[in-house]
């Protein structure tokens, strides 16, 4: 799986000579809750991000990213919940502006914090549209996102696809 991501983030690097955005040097913060709305072998996920980063260029821009997750299990008909948080990378490659807004591809990936239950890493790219040319952007996304659940635990791996509803400052 590590290497589909880097495959994956060297291809929006290759991609993205043309691409623009805001200024270099920036700051750019965001708030994002996606969630995978419907359940596949047992898991469905909600999560609380904040985002805090630079424009790094015209066209790229990287932030650091603090997840609250709430892993809603149900295996063996057993329901049970675990509450994680992340740290994480992301990286957002702006590909296309319109007068309605920017489209955007994001690559993130990050670790659990701390000694919980549920240990996993996680390798996120999705597809998200910016609304608007103002300081405040409402957005939405979707994608897919990978749980790498560490061998310690009794849990699986799971590929997940989510969607999102954020809000981006800068």
């Amino acid at each position: 799986m590590k290497k589909l991501f880097y495959c994956f983030l060297s291809l929006l690097f290759i991609s993205s000579g043309n691409l623009f955005a805001q200024k270099p040097g920036d700051l750019v913060v965001g708030f994002e809750t996606p969630m995978s709305l419907y359940k596949t072998k047992g898991l469905r996920t909600m999560e609380f991000t904040a985002d805090v980063g630079l424009n790094v260029t015209n066209w790229l821009a990287i932030t650091g990213k603090f997840d609250t997750t709430a892993g809603l299990f149900d295996i063996g008909g057993v329901k049970s919940y675990e509450l994680t948080e992340s740290a994480g990378v992301r990286f957002a490659f702006k590909v296309l502006k319109t007068k309605y807004g920017t489209l955007s591809l994001n690559a993130s990936g990050g670790s659990t914090l701390g000694n919980p239950d549920w240990k996993y890493t996680y390798y996120s790219g999705g597809c998200y549209f910016n609304m608007g040319k103002g300081k405040i952007k409402p957005t939405l996304g979707a994608g897919l996102k990978y749980y790498d659940t560490r061998k310690k635990s009794n849990l699986d791996n799971y590929m997940k696809v989510y969607f999102s509803f954020a809000l981006w400052v800068g």
